[in-house]
Formats: C-alpha cells, structure tokens, sequence
C-alpha cells in the first residue's frame, strides 16, 4: 500500500481500504495540501500497535510524512487481521491529528 504514489485504484483494487471509501480516502490528502511521501524507518519506531485479543486483531496507527514538512499531522490506522487464514492489511482510517 503506498499512498505516496496515489495508488488510489490499486488499493481499491486490492481491497487494502477496508471500511474507508477510496474517494474519501483521496479527498483528505488532497485536501490536506501536502505532498505524502514513502515512511521513513523512524515511522515504523513510533507507530502504536494495539493487540485485540478478543477479537483475533491488531490495530496500527502509523502517521504519515510530507516532503514539505516531515512528520504530518495525518495519521493511517489500520487493521491486521486473518482473512481465510491468510495475513490482511486493511486502511481503517485516515485522520488529521
């Protein structure tokens, strides 16, 4: 999943967005103004991870960097979660933190 490419039909595609309508999804980059680039290895350091046991999940809020000011203030959460046994990342959703 790379929004840094604007791969918004790829994602829809490959049904990464999950609950998040693609369009939305595009409409709050856009309208966010700046240019999202690929996560730096610091990203992954800061990320908060969340275990939901009861419900067999994990939750990721990750945020996102602009080229024009590094660390923003989006942050992606997402879903990890077995589909038909098979490892599945999903976008929950995007927000401005």
């Amino acid at each position: 999943m790379d929004l840094s490419n604007k791969s918004y039909n790829k994602i829809k595609k490959e049904k990464i967005n999950g609950r998040v309508n693609i369009i939305e999804l595009e409409n709050i980059i856009k309208e966010y103004g700046k240019t999202i680039i690929p996560l730096p290895e610091e990203a992954f350091n800061i990320a908060n991870i969340y275990n939901i046991e009861r419900e067999d999940r994990m939750n990721i809020y990750i945020p996102l960097w602009t080229k024009e000011e590094g660390r923003s203030d989006l942050t992606l959460s997402l879903i990890c979660h077995l589909k038909n046994n098979k490892p599945t990342i999903e976008i929950n959703d995007l927000e401005v933190l």
